[in-house]
């Protein structure tokens, strides 16, 4: 299994190689995968539009 520093590596690269739907279904089917489907849907459908606009503004 990879550890969290290893997909946050690979997560970099996918920012420049990947459009944000195909990262975006990636690493939900990682999640799935290490999870399982009840807390990957869990996870997906928390609500981060504050944290989008916080970070929106003060960036």
């Amino acid at each position: 299994m990879k550890d969290v520093y290893t997909y946050l590596e690979e997560l970099q690269n996918d920012i420049f190689s990947l459009s944000f739907n195909d990262i975006e279904q990636k690493y939900y089917q990682i999640c799935v995968q290490l999870s399982g489907i009840e807390y990957a849907q869990e996870i997906h459908t928390i609500d981060m539009t504050r944290y989008e606009n916080y970070l929106e503004k003060n960036l």
